[in-house]
């Protein structure tokens, strides 16, 4: 997929992982707020604005030109950080020379109540907030347009992006977390709020997450399944961790074996897809050492197959296609016929990668019509995805490989 190409990265923190991903000859562009150790000789770092962009900066904001008194005073205090110009820019006059944090939180603090609350949630948030969510949880009685005029007011943290409204950078958002939590009444009813906005519009994985740091945890365990199942279904990610641990806790408290064994295999796999192998690799191990302990055939042929196809051990294209051709066996022997579906997309997709299209036909069709026999949607579209893509180089299917396609497209839109 990168052979010969570029990946650019945005905001990376663990550039390594990514690089032992692509193949020889591929190129790699990763940017990050914070100093990386970067596997590459080529390394840039933007400078400070100079006294010059200070001043253009600083005029474009206000609307008026800095004095020359002025801009060099702002030099000095600012080291030339834009964020900082901005809530000077935008903010009441400065009595003093503050800290970049310091200058957050007295911006912060000078807003309404109503427009701290409306920051405050868009600190604790995850993505940006639209306005119809915002005027749901701000309780002001007055409609979208009095929420208007409480963004307007916080024009200096808020940004409106595309996708809705968010804090102008990382570190605000950061900052005035760190802030809110430092009282707890508050940040725990703001926390369940939000947590129950996500729950009612069943967002599982971001709710969990909200109520899990707000310490909310009776409300946290009444929905981890549900993230779990959630996360699982539509992709990982770092949040996702944290849900697939604390089943694992829950499990071990139960004594419940067979579940401590799934919910650390769901933990590996997230932390797979962060690239963090070596956390992937110590769930594992501990799955098979407990699935060791649990009489029950199907959780050691799933220990085996989380092996497998998280490629966590090196082996060969051919003995890996042979090794989940024989699992699958194993499985539908036993009657475990979702396994056997699962495994057998794992098997598809594996063809795909190793350019064996005329291979995975089968087994992509076989997953789609045992998902299709139960109506799992899911597992129906990650069949059909794989069949397309196998269709797609056999000579004379193109036209039925274009045709999934775009029933797959239409169903996005």
């Amino acid at each position: 997929m990168f052979g010969g190409r570029t990946l650019v990265v945005d905001g990376a923190e663990s550039p390594q992982a990514v690089w032992d991903l692509l193949p020889t000859g591929a190129h790699l562009v990763v940017s990050s707020r914070q100093p990386i150790a970067v596997p590459g000789p080529q390394v840039f770092q933007v400078p400070p604005l100079q006294a010059d962009e200070i001043k253009s900066w600083v005029s474009d904001l206000r609307g008026s030109v800095p004095s020359s008194q002025e801009l060099s005073q702002l030099a000095d205090k600012s080291q030339g950080n834009p964020l900082y110009l901005r809530f000077y820019a935008l903010g009441e006059p400065l009595q003093e020379a503050l800290s970049l944090q310091k200058l957050v939180i007295e911006t912060f603090e000078a807003l309404s109540p109503p427009a701290r609350e409306v920051v405050l949630y868009l600190s604790l948030a995850d993505r940006p907030l639209d306005l119809a969510t915002l005027t749901t949880l701000v309780a002001t009685g007055d409609g979208p347009e009095r929420l208007v005029g409480l963004v307007n007011e916080a024009a200096a943290l808020v940004a409106d992006l595309p996708g809705g409204l968010s804090l102008v950078h990382e570190y605000c958002r950061s900052t005035l977390f760190d802030h809110v939590r430092s009282s707890p009444t508050r940040y725990s009813f703001l926390a369940t709020r939000l947590g129950g906005y996500y729950e009612r519009n069943e967002e599982y994985v971001r709710a969990f997450a909200v109520y899990d740091d707000a310490g909310e945890h009776g409300r946290a365990d009444a929905i981890v399944d549900r993230a779990a199942f959630q996360a699982g279904s539509r992709g990982r990610g770092a949040r996702s961790v944290a849900v697939f641990n604390r089943q694992v806790e829950i499990a071990v408290t139960l004594d419940h074996g067979p579940k401590e064994v799934v919910a650390r295999i769901s933990a590996a796999q997230a932390l797979r897809e962060l690239g963090d192998l070596t956390g992937a690799r110590e769930q594992i191990g501990l799955a098979r050492s407990r699935g060791e302990e649990v009489d029950d055939g199907r959780i050691g042929l799933i220990v085996r197959e989380a092996e497998l196809t998280l490629r966590l051990v090196p082996m060969s294209v051919v003995d890996r296609v042979s090794a989940l051709a024989s699992l699958r066996g194993a499985y539908s022997m036993a009657g475990y016929d979702f396994e056997s579906a699962r495994t057998a997309t794992a098997l598809a997709e594996l063809y795909i990668k190793a350019e064996m299209l005329a291979e995975s036909e089968g087994p992509s069709r076989d997953a789609l019509a045992y998902f299709s026999s139960i109506g799992d949607r899911y597992g129906q579209r990650v069949a059909r995805v794989n069949l397309a893509a196998a269709l797609s180089g056999l000579e004379g299917r193109e036209e039925e490989a274009a045709s999934i396609a775009q029933e797959l497209t239409e169903e996005i839109d």
